[in-house]
């Protein structure tokens, strides 16, 4: 009886462990499933959340290179319907009316050529503007290198000027034209800024070889290592205030100026006196050929 209780409780152990093997079994399989399909349903999930990322990225970019071409085109349209956008490049050379030394035509073929620094100065409405676009279309149509203005709207110029907002943008080798109101110059900066903006703008310049021509008003905030760095001097007539209140250094170049214009007859905007290692007088310049009172209100506005 003994041992037929013992087959009977060994019977049921087998019983129970087989049993309890086919319950983990299933147990484990099922959460083997379960961890399947949830990985899939993450795995699909994440699949789908990049695609759907990668879908808006790329339907955006689309709508920025949309939108910008639409404007690009507009801008387009707009600007060969202006009359000055599609005008070429004339040359109209300055005319020497009094030589007080050296050669005018050395000076000149500096200007079309070689890359120099040149500082155009003088009493506002005294034509620095006019003369620095008429020097800069001089420049390429001897030459043809690129030529470009800081901080001046494409609407306002030819085709062959091209407007940037930063030096560092003009190439090598090209002509610039930088009027001081377009530059961050607020009435607040410290003298020690303006410099340094100035002194950052020759630095640059003389690596990539550019042509830059300044136009300033205000002389006096411009450092006298600054003014050594110049290869040229072109001065506008002066307001009896400059010439009363401007450093020595200055006031002199004011002095001839005023001296050399008084003996001269017509419209003191068109004349300008030159100074530099090559020539030194008095010569006379046109309007540029592209000029209207769009461009000439344009410039007034970035020096207000």
């Amino acid at each position: 009886m003994t041992r037929k209780r013992q087959q009977i409780n060994f019977l049921w152990k087998i019983t129970g462990w087989i049993f309890k093997g086919i319950f983990l079994g299933i147990w484990y399989l099922l959460k083997g499933i379960w961890w399947l399909i949830s990985k899939s349903i993450k795995g699909i999930y994440n699949v789908t959340s990049r695609i759907w990322w990668l879908i808006s990225k790329l339907i955006s970019s689309l709508y920025r290179v949309t939108s910008r071409k639409i404007k690009e085109s507009s801008e387009k349209r707009k600007l060969r319907s202006s009359p000055t956008y599609g005008k070429r490049a004339m040359f109209d050379p300055l005319q020497v009316l009094e030589a007080i030394s050296g050669d005018y035509q050395v000076s000149e073929k500096r200007i079309h050529e070689d890359s120099i620094i040149s500082l155009i100065f003088g009493k506002r409405g005294s034509g620095k503007s006019a003369l620095g676009f008429r020097l800069l279309e001089n420049i390429h149509h001897k030459t043809g290198r690129k030529c470009f203005v800081l901080g001046v709207s494409q609407e306002n110029m030819p085709e062959w000027i091209s407007p940037i907002e930063n030096i560092e943008d003009a190439p090598q080798g090209s002509a610039l034209l930088v009027d001081e109101g377009a530059i961050s110059f607020g009435s607040r900066d410290s003298m020690s800024k303006t410099n340094k903006g100035l002194a950052g703008i020759l630095a640059i310049a003389r690596h990539k070889n550019l042509t830059v021509l300044f136009i300033t008003q205000n002389t006096g905030m411009i450092d006298k290592n600054v003014l050594k760095l110049s290869d040229m001097l072109l001065v506008k007539q002066g307001s009896l205030l400059q010439l009363e209140m401007e450093r020595p250094e200055i006031k002199k170049f004011y002095e001839k100026a005023d001296s050399a214009f008084k003996k001269l007859e017509g419209d003191k905007r068109g004349f300008v006196y030159l100074i530099d290692s090559d020539f030194e007088g008095a010569v006379s310049h046109s309007l540029p050929s592209f000029w209207t009172e769009s461009l000439s209100k344009n410039q007034a506005k970035d020096k207000e």
